[in-house]
């Protein structure tokens, strides 16, 4: 009876070593393959973990474009516009003149099959530069989550006459209806600034269309009674 004992407990304990080794060797195993893989490791967890979206391969196009930082910027300025509620339904527009390095950065996800089409006026400073346009008729409140069919890139012609579409408005349509008025102002902006300023934005501020009605329209006047309802308006535009 005692050796049946002893001779079962010998097996179990050997089964037993053995599933440690085995163990012990899977461990091993795996503690090699994590040093061996840190970086694509860590650069996944870090991905998945802050909710960045994960870089595809060339080609594709869909995040590539997305993930550009001033992409990501033009579409929280809309998204925060439509929670101010300037944004009724397809009012306001907005455009962002494009820097060389950020249009480097995309180049090879921006087409060059697009049709050119007049843009109703000449910006001749403007030639061969690139926008992140806002859709005509298209809502504020989608560009957050369906920004491939709210906004955007366009390109100018040799001459500032015409544009193309190289990215973006993927259901069809066209640049905000107000492009002519969007590229002039753009051009004087740039040549009044050295290049400084790259926004046009048209939104309808609450606040600002109630003072139209109670004070004179003038600038000087506007300014001053900013300066006064928040002191963050002097640091904000110093100038008035």
């Amino acid at each position: 009876g005692m050796s049946g004992i002893i001779s079962a407990d010998s097996a179990a304990f050997r089964k037993k070593r053995t599933g440690l080794k085995k163990c012990s060797s899977m461990k091993m195993r795996c503690s090699a393959n994590a040093h061996s893989r840190p970086q694509r490791l860590q650069g996944n967890m870090s991905g998945k973990r802050h909710g960045y979206p994960q870089r595809r391969k060339k080609g594709t196009g869909k995040m590539r474009v997305l993930e550009a930082k001033f992409v990501q910027g033009f579409m929280r300025m809309a998204d925060d516009g439509w929670n101010q509620g300037w944004h009724e339904r397809n009012g306001g527009n907005l455009t962002y003149r494009i820097k060389k390095e950020e249009t480097e950065s995309i180049r090879e996800e921006l087409s060059e099959d697009g049709e050119w089409k007049e843009i109703g006026t000449a910006v001749p400073a403007l030639a061969g530069e690139y926008f992140l346009v806002t859709g005509s008729g298209k809502y504020f409140r989608n560009v957050m989550s369906d920004p491939e069919d709210s906004i955007a890139v366009i390109e100018l012609d040799d001459k500032g006459e015409n544009y193309r579409i190289c990215w973006g408005l993927v259901n069809g349509g066209r640049p905000t209806s107000e492009l002519p008025s969007h590229l002039m102002n753009h051009e004087v902006k740039m040549q009044a600034t050295g290049g400084k300023h790259r926004v046009i934005y048209h939104a309808h501020t609450t606040n600002v269309i109630a003072l139209t009605f109670v004070l004179p329209l003038k600038d000087e006047v506007f300014t001053r009674e900013l300066w006064e309802m928040a002191t963050e308006c002097p640091v904000v535009f110093p100038d008035g």
